[in-house]
Parts: structure tokens; C-alpha cells; sequence
């Protein structure tokens, strides 16, 4: 058995002008409802420690928010990130030279939807059995994906 960590942490920030001493002046502060950083882990989910075929020697071959899917079909956990750049085919790891500014929309068979921005990612901890298919709002970009089997 192996062992995957994982954490999560968000940070609510308002910004506030202010004309206090012949401002304006912009500040920027926690949230006065929240009023902390919120997040979340695991050190301890196992898996089997199987390769990924997404995956050689540390270089991730990315697919295309084009159409390009992953299925999390005995998932222990399912990492998906926008690159923030390109997919281009012609790079031996598909991510092209070019920024990206078009989000990513992550649908699966269930109709669950998630949308990253550039640079974003999301991992999910013992999905159900689904394919993730991926699109997008504008070019296509490059998806790095890692399948925990």
C-alpha cells in the first residue's frame, strides 16, 4: 500500500478603499464574516501505489481541454490542473508555449461540473466511478491529469 497527502487551504481577502488621511488608500484583509483561512486534508488516504500512465519519469503527458477525458474508475484519487497554457500536440508533453486564458470545464458523467481557472487545480479524494470529460470557453489548453490506482 502507499499513501497519498493531500491539503486544501482558501483564503477569503476583501479589499477596501479607504479616504482616511487623504486616501484613497486600498487595503486588504480577511473577511469580516469568515475572519480565517479555511482548509482541509488527509495525510493517511492509501492506494495502491499502481504507476500512472499519465505519467513518465516525473513529465506528465497532458491532454486537450478539446474533448479530452480521465476516468476515475477505482479511483483512489484523481488530480486534474489547467496548465495555463496551450495543448499542442507537437511538444512531447502536449503543453504548448502559449498562455492560456480560458477556463476549464470539468463535466462528469453524473453532471457534476467544476470550472478552473488558469493555474488552478482540484484534487478529489475516492471519487466515484466516472469519466471527466473536459472543454472549454475559449482555446483549448492543456491538462495535466494523474489517476491514483
Amino acid at each position: 500500500m502507499a499513501r497519498i497527502d493531500y491539503a486544501v487551504s482558501v483564503t477569503p481577502i476583501e479589499s477596501t478603499a479607504s479616504t482616511a488621511d487623504g486616501g484613497p488608500i486600498q487595503t486588504e484583509t480577511l473577511s469580516a464574516n469568515i475572519r480565517k483561512s479555511l482548509g482541509g486534508g488527509q495525510s493517511d488516504l492509501t492506494w495502491a501505489g499502481n504507476d500512472t500512465t499519465e505519467w513518465n519519469a516525473g513529465v506528465p503527458t497532458t491532454v486537450t481541454s478539446g474533448g479530452g477525458t480521465v476516468a476515475s474508475s477505482s479511483s483512489d484519487g484523481i488530480w486534474i490542473k489547467h496548465t495555463g497554457f496551450d495543448f499542442d500536440s507537437g511538444e512531447a508533453d502536449n503543453v504548448g508555449s502559449t498562455v492560456n486564458t480560458a477556463n476549464l470545464i470539468i463535466t462528469s458523467s453524473s453532471a457534476i461540473t467544476i470550472q478552473l481557472a488558469p493555474g488552478s487545480a482540484v484534487f478529489l479524494p475516492k471519487p466515484s466511478d466516472e469519466t471527466w470529460t473536459f472543454s472549454d470557453d475559449g482555446t483549448p489548453c492543456a491538462v495535466e491529469t494523474a489517476n491514483f490506482t
